[in-house]
């Protein structure tokens, strides 16, 4: 706890988290014989309620510590010469027995140290309590680091002259990146005296050959996107090193893990972040291990954000100018909320936005108080003559989560113009409940989503969608109703009402369980409240609609991992973009193939069960801070349509290469994109306006055409081709010879222009794709 008397600001943390924060005036000042830890006082001298447990350190500082001292305490003993240290007991002190090892023994003296007038340290130790060898417990501590202790090291030393060269014996890999203390006594000068203090050296050992070009790589990284970055190794040796690169973490790629530099030489290494990377704040330590297994850590520091809520009051509000002030603290789960990048959002029942700010964070004087200072506008409503209910929603941006708040003391609060709720030192608490706020990014085009928290049962689709977003006309919402036929809702014209939800005064249960698909006019993002939900998933024979309801990105075999066991071979699950297919390896296990390779969340699948009988699945729950992802980055044609087909390919007729890709066109469309694999197969995903033309496949090499083939294939939506096993041969006769004999325009499907086309598409130039706008 610290307490700030100039700020009057009392913060109580529990595991170096905010968790209260009060005015500092309400505490009086110690008044008693003794301090009795955990207790209360009947008066100064009789203590109650007293704590019955273990304590492993206690510390009592006479200024406010900052926040980064609280958290070095909270894993690290004080040296005890601290100044602002007054007491100070870890219940132990390291003492050497006699057989010459050193062992903990318990005491009640304080570590503090006391200095005379000329700053040197006297023997003087503060006895503060007794202990008994029974109140002991050896079994339960806490991991705190105490100091460390010096150890002795083998050494040889040659002298010569006014020269002396001293040689550690002990391995280089058990001393480097160590500080090690020399100290030289009884040197004789030119008459024979004796040096009379000692010379002491403090040195950094520093001895290996492979060093990273750079101290650290710290980025900031857009959710959804990946990065890429470069280090370089280095060799400042006359020799050739073999290096290895261990602890790279899932969610990174390397493009060489291993490999020997020669003397004096350097090599760079690209690495790759997988852009399924969830968001959140990594702090990771890649190491470059070599022959002498001396490791050189470069550490890796990723601040992942998604986007932040686009919470503004409407220009409306702002003319007509009624306010009021709202001073509040937001504590999320127990811990306030002291972040100035998380925001706090004031809304009215409709979801209109009445106020928005950041939280603010008193740094002066170490109070860390963290506060939230709204603005709300106002209105009242022409019907009801009645000032707007307020609510409240929290934006953390460590996590990407929205949470809904009420007040700690689940009082309404209410819209009253010209006044203030709150102050500095005694604000209004808001406290999250036990729902949550799904945020959906919708993108222009049909977007396959999944709810992932539970709306409110039997409530219409106007109470739920219309406060969601700022919807448009012809936006559309696609689900399955409980008698499993497809539903359309659809925005619409009505003079009377402006547009509206058709059928909005209707029940409209949604089954987060399930995917929906969302036809947006534009990019938008939309908010839907609801319950924490079970990650249970129920299956049919054929073709089932699913949610996926894990927190976190995952790999598809992390994320499917419960249903592998109970899936047959040529299953079949599908993005909006990508696909996979279950299969067998070389051992016979089942595993994942195909170009899906994370589950994303927020996002909904199609899942094609081959067994005749209905089953169930669950998905990882993860409840914590732990943000897992898997490596990969490849990303396919990002497919806006609200059906698709898939083919396993494979080329015939053409020595593909790696790195090539399998196009497919409708006209002079693009419609779907492929990397070749490992296997040299192709996993093709098709979107809808495949449908009614003419599809060409291409292989492409970079950025020319290398084999062009008009097949009779034709867009048949859910349908699949071809398997891993017995993949669609795809056979390619026009070649690239065609086009690097001949240059000019030609179109996808090879027929030679006479001019540069005026039509907007893709087409062939001289052999390579071209796109005309």
């Amino acid at each position: 706890m610290t307490v700030s008397r100039p700020r009057n600001v009392a913060n109580v943390y529990i595991n170096k988290q905010l968790v209260a924060s009060f005015a500092a005036d309400s505490l009086s000042g110690i008044d008693a014989s003794d301090i009795v830890l955990g207790a209360t006082y009947v008066d100064k001298n009789t203590p109650k309620n007293m704590l019955k447990g273990n304590i492993d350190e206690v510390g009592m500082f006479s200024s406010v510590l900052p926040l980064n001292l609280i958290k070095d305490y909270a894993n690290h003993t004080p040296l005890g010469t601290e100044s602002a240290l007054v007491a100070y007991l870890d219940f132990g002190r390291s003492e050497r027995l006699e057989d010459n090892t050193m062992r903990v023994m318990p005491t009640g003296i304080s570590l503090k140290r006391y200095k005379d007038n000329q700053g040197n340290v006297v023997a003087r130790r503060d006895t503060l309590l007794v202990i008994n060898e029974a109140d002991v417990d050896r079994d339960l501590f806490a991991p705190i680091a105490s100091n460390s202790q010096l150890d002795n090291l083998n050494y040889d030393f040659v002298a010569k002259d006014n020269e002396l060269i001293v040689e550690l014996l002990d391995p280089n890999f058990q001393i480097e990146k160590t500080n090690v203390y020399v100290t030289v006594k009884e040197v004789a000068d030119l008459n024979g005296n004796l040096l009379e203090s000692p010379v002491m050296l403090d040195l950094y050992v520093y001895r290996n050959p492979l060093r990273w070009n750079v101290k650290r790589i710290i980025k900031d990284i857009n959710y959804g996107e990946g990065l890429t970055f470069e280090a370089t190794i280095q060799n400042l040796s006359g020799v050739t090193q073999n290096y290895d690169l261990l602890d790279i973490p899932m969610w990174i790629t390397a493009s060489k893990s291993s490999g020997s530099i020669g003397a004096l030489d350097e090599e760079t290494i690209t690495f790759t972040v997988s852009s399924f990377i969830n968001i959140g704040n990594y702090n990771e330590q890649i190491s470059l291990v070599g022959d002498n297994s001396m490791n050189e850590p470069l550490p890796v520091m990723l601040k992942v954000r998604g986007v932040e809520p686009g919470w503004t009051v409407s220009n409306d509000l702002k003319k007509k100018n009624h306010t009021m002030q709202i001073v509040a603290q937001v504590k999320i789960d127990g811990i306030v909320a002291s972040s100035e990048e998380d925001m706090l959002g004031v809304f009215d029942l409709n979801g209109q936005v009445l106020g928005a700010t950041h939280i603010d964070v008193d740094y002066q004087a170490n109070a860390n108080q963290a506060l939230a200072y709204v603005t709300v506008y106002g209105y009242t409503d022409t019907n009801t003559q009645q000032q707007p209910t307020l609510y409240f929603k929290y934006f953390h941006a460590a996590s990407g989560n929205i949470y809904p708040l009420q007040d700690a003391d689940q009082q309404t609060l209410v819209f009253k113009e010209g006044e203030t709720l709150g102050t500095a030192t005694q604000p209004v608490v808001l406290v999250n409940t036990y729902n949550r706020v799904q945020m959906l990014a919708l993108k222009q085009g049909w977007n396959w989503i999944s709810f992932n928290v539970k709306p409110t049962e039997n409530a219409t689709a106007g109470e739920l969608l219309y406060g969601a977003t700022n919807w448009e006309p012809n936006d559309v919402i696609e689900g399955i109703v409980s008698d499993k036929s497809v539903t359309l809702l659809c925005r619409a014209a009505d003079t009377s009402r402006g547009y509206r939800w058709t059928d909005d005064d209707k029940i409209f249960n949604i089954d987060p369980h399930m995917m929906f698909r969302i036809y947006s006019c534009s990019d938008k993002v939309a908010y839907m409240a609801g319950d924490y939900i079970t990650p249970i998933i129920t299956l049919h024979h054929g073709w089932n609609r699913i949610a996926y309801l894990s927190t976190i990105n995952l790999p598809i075999e992390q994320a499917m991992n419960d249903y592998l066991a109970k899936a047959s071979e040529g299953d079949v699950l599908k993005s909006q973009d990508a696909f996979a297919i279950v299969s067998h390896n070389i051992e016979g296990q089942l595993i994942w193939k195909g170009s899906l390779k994370h589950l994303e969340t927020g996002k909904g699948y199609m899942l094609k069960r081959i067994a005749n009988s209905d089953e169930t699945f669950i998905y990882p729950e993860y409840w914590s801070e732990s943000r897992y992802s898997g490596s990969g980055n490849a990303k396919a044609r990002v497919n806006r349509t609200a059906s698709s087909m898939n083919i396993v390919a494979q080329a015939g007729g053409i020595t593909v290469e790696p790195g090539d890709r399998l196009v497919v066109y409708n006209g002079a469309e693009r419609c779907g994109v492929a990397d070749m694999d490992d296997e040299q197969l192709f996993y093709l995903n098709i979107g809808e306006d495949a449908k009614n033309g003419k599809l060409t496949f291409c292989i492409e090499r970079g950025d020319e055409v290398v084999a062009i083939c008009g097949s009779n294939i034709s867009y048949q939506a859910d349908q699949l081709l071809g398997t891993p096993d017995q993949p669609t041969v795809i056979q390619f006769t026009l070649g690239s010879d065609t086009f690097a004999q001949t240059s000019g325009w030609y179109t996808i499907s090879g027929i030679k222009l006479t001019k540069q086309p005026t039509m907007a598409g893709y087409y062939i130039h001289n052999g390579k794709i071209k796109l005309v706008k």
